[in-house]
């Protein structure tokens, strides 16, 4: 079955809160820990999407289908300006380029006013993150 892919237009309940981080095989141990760190603190009341930086990556997450992950790829969100600089640029300046358009992407499919939080793949939530939100107010 494997990880979900996102669904055009997802329809989420309020008080779930939705996450996106990227990493590749290098992060895949920080990004399993902030998953599961999700699940401590927020049961189910969460979704995470991952941009997979590589095709292992994406095999691992797949194979581990996890309820609340959302794989997505670099096809989902790669245009011809950041296929063109993606050459002259290291691993961890193209994860930097791929931030605003994963984020961007992911906002795209739920409702407009939906909230929708970037995440370094290597932080754990140690309480309930909707606190921040709270903090922050309308």
């Amino acid at each position: 079955m494997g990880c979900r892919r996102p669904a055009a237009n997802a329809v989420i309940a309020r008080k779930t809160m939705i996450f996106c981080t990227l990493f590749n095989l290098s992060y895949l141990p920080q990004g399993l820990a902030l998953y599961r760190s999700l699940e401590r603190t927020r049961g189910e009341d969460f979704v995470l999407y991952v941009l997979c930086m590589n095709d292992m990556t994406h095999g691992y997450l797949h194979d581990l289908d996890l309820p609340n992950l959302r794989i997505v790829l670099l096809s989902d969100i790669e245009d011809e300006g950041m296929l063109a600089v993606k050459g002259q640029r290291s691993i961890g300046e193209y994860c930097w380029t791929c931030t605003s358009p994963l984020v961007i992407y992911v906002q795209g499919l739920y409702p407009e006013g939906s909230v929708v939080t970037y995440v370094d793949a290597d932080i754990a939530f140690l309480a309930d993150p909707q606190a921040i939100l709270d903090e922050l107010g309308e």
